[in-house]
């Protein structure tokens, strides 16, 4: 988000982008958890910080299949998340970059159609 908001404003557009005005909403939405929100405790001061991502591990989600799983539910599972196999016996989780922020629009008394068709 911050890389967009640079361009923007070098081309002369002021945007909001960001987190922390709302981080609760937006971390849910960015689907962070709240452990991995505790590892930000003292690196994200605000939204004009440099840190901008944070890498996290996610692995498959066999809870959704029921109690009883065959292999061919695992390999289904693993194939749908695209998560790879460590050795025999253990998924492996992937590290994946989550970013801290989005960028928004915001409208007002003023905006017009023309505004929200022109984004």
């Amino acid at each position: 988000y911050r890389e967009f908001q640079d361009a923007a404003g070098a081309a002369g557009f002021h945007i909001r982008t960001g987190a922390e005005c709302n981080p609760g909403a937006c971390y849910k939405y960015l689907g962070i958890n709240s452990e991995e929100v505790q590892q930000l405790a003292g690196l994200k001061e605000g939204c004009n910080d440099d840190v901008e991502y944070i890498n996290v591990q996610r692995n498959a989600d066999f809870h959704s299949l029921g109690q009883e799983l065959s292999s061919e539910d695992v390999l289904a599972a693993l194939e749908t998340t695209k998560v790879p196999l460590g050795h025999i016996g253990e998924i492996a989780m992937k590290w994946i970059k989550v970013p801290l922020g989005s960028v928004r629009v915001s409208l007002g008394f003023m905006s017009t159609f023309e505004d929200v068709q022109a984004l």
